[in-house]
């Protein structure tokens, strides 16, 4: 495994069957504590001691390559909804909250937030049933999305 480009470590063994001619499956679960692209490959060893890598393959653990605003969850909610959202790079964050005529309701300032994926638990205290648009600004990017609140 290589994280970020640099020198391959081994994080993992499994023993092979042996000689076979049937085809094997082997599984691995291997825990990522850091952000990043990793890429990992697969060496096999012969009984003899010979050797062979597979080609590397990447993954991305916790990248955020772009802004994205998700429908809230639950929707329709009573009382309370959780919103998610993805930051490609830290970015002051505001929710607002409009009314289906485009009133102004209410608006939370989150701060600044570290690039990533974000859940926000809205609490709707002031609403009354109905529609209304959730608009979510961070740095230059700006979404909306349309809830419906149930009393």
């Amino acid at each position: 495994m290589s994280l970020n480009g640099g020198e391959f470590t081994k994080v993992s063994e499994t023993r092979g069957a042996g000689t076979s001619t049937e085809s094997k499956f082997y599984e691995m679960i291997i825990p990522l504590s850091q952000n990043g692209v990793y890429d990992f490959r697969l060496k096999q060893i012969d009984l003899d001691g010979s050797f062979n890598y597979s080609n590397v393959i990447n993954f991305e653990n916790g990248v955020v390559r772009n802004f994205n605003l998700g429908q809230n969850y639950p929707n329709p909610f009573n009382s309370s909804t959780v919103l998610n959202f993805d930051l490609p790079v830290p970015s002051e964050v505001t929710v607002t909250i409009f009314s289906i005529e485009g009133r102004e309701i209410e608006k939370r300032e989150l701060g600044l937030l570290e690039s990533g994926n974000h859940l926000f638990r809205y609490e709707a205290e002031n609403l009354v049933s109905g529609n209304y648009i959730l608009r979510l600004n961070a740095g230059g990017f700006t979404a909306s999305k349309k809830f419906t609140y149930l009393k």
